[in-house]
């Protein structure tokens, strides 16, 4: 294929596929690919969801420092490129990263600055899973009141998108 924003998307599509597989080898692979396909398209926003889906491969391989550079690599484009979108969802898969280990603090910590952004961006989808794992972490702490009335919001945030 010449076109390398199709090239892209092919290798997205079989990096995930070999993800689901459980294929983290060839997973990688793709990835290493489709951050070359963007790094010759001097495309940065696809250079920076490149590094974050290699962060959640790196993740299930139980790899978290590698996990985490990526995410941090992601970050650094995405301020750049003042791309708040890709900036909320690298600052979630961070808390997640974080929530791997146990490091509740900076679990938290991302998670708001996800929320914020995604608060700013009307972005209910966003906000609503955010909230959510913003509860899953105030319950691993302990702090139940808090987790349910995150909890609550996150519900009430996906029912108004029409789920139940």
């Amino acid at each position: 294929m010449k076109d390398g924003r199709a090239r892209y998307e092919a290798y997205t599509t079989m990096a995930v596929g070999s993800s689901m597989k459980s294929d983290y080898k060839a997973s990688l692979e793709y990835l290493e690919q489709c951050l070359a396909v963007a790094q010759e398209l001097d495309d940065p926003k696809r250079v920076a969801n490149a590094y974050r889906n290699m962060s959640n491969v790196h993740k299930n391989t139980g790899d978290l420092p590698q996990a985490l550079a990526m995410c941090q690599k992601a970050l650094v484009i995405n301020e750049q490129l003042g791309n708040k979108t890709g900036l909320a969802d690298t600052y979630n898969t961070i808390g997640n990263l974080y929530t791997e280990q146990d490091e509740w603090g900076k679990a938290l910590e991302n998670y708001e600055r996800s929320r914020a952004l995604y608060e700013e961006l009307n972005d209910q989808k966003g906000k609503a899973q955010a909230t959510q794992n913003l509860g899953a972490t105030h319950l691993e702490m302990g702090e139940r009141t808090k987790a349910v009335e995150e909890f609550l919001q996150s519900l009430d945030l996906y029912r108004t998108l029409g789920r139940r």
